[in-house]
This record gives structure tokens, sequence and C-alpha cells, in this order.
């Protein structure tokens, strides 16, 4: 099954190969307390996995895509 995206802004295609979701904490010394309270920072990332017409595989940001045919169909065709 292949899920064809294009980038929104460029028009360029990518087969999509799958998604991701990225989490991460860190924690640094506090300036004034040490190890005692740490500055803590934390959050996500969500990403999908996609390689271009040369076959090269890269990450990218899923709210600059669309999807523009799964298996030679449209969106519309399959949910209309």
């Amino acid at each position: 099954m292949a899920v064809i995206i294009q980038h929104v802004k460029s028009d360029k295609q990518y087969i999509l190969l799958g998604s991701g979701l990225g989490m991460y904490e860190s924690t640094k010394p506090n300036w004034l307390l040490g190890d005692l309270v740490g500055d803590t920072s934390s959050g996500s990332l969500k990403a999908i996995c996609a390689c271009d017409l040369e076959g090269n595989i890269t990450w990218l940001i899923p709210e600059e895509f669309r999807v523009v045919s799964v298996d030679g169909k449209s969106p519309e065709e399959l949910l209309g």
C-alpha cells in the first residue's frame, strides 16, 4: 500500500513510510540549589518518516504535509 504525501508549500512529493512520536525529559542542576531541586524540561515531538524520489529517507513535520493518494486513489475517493 503506497501513501503519497505532498509538502504544502513546495509541492514536493514523498512516499510515506511510517510515523513516530518522541518524548523527552531532561534535568539539569539548578543554579542555586544544585541537584537538590533541578530544572526539568520535557516535551514530545511528532514526526513522519518518508522517502523522496531518489529513495533518501528523512523525518518530516506532519503539520506541513497532506495526503495526495493511497494506492492510487485520492482521499476523497476513499472517504467520499
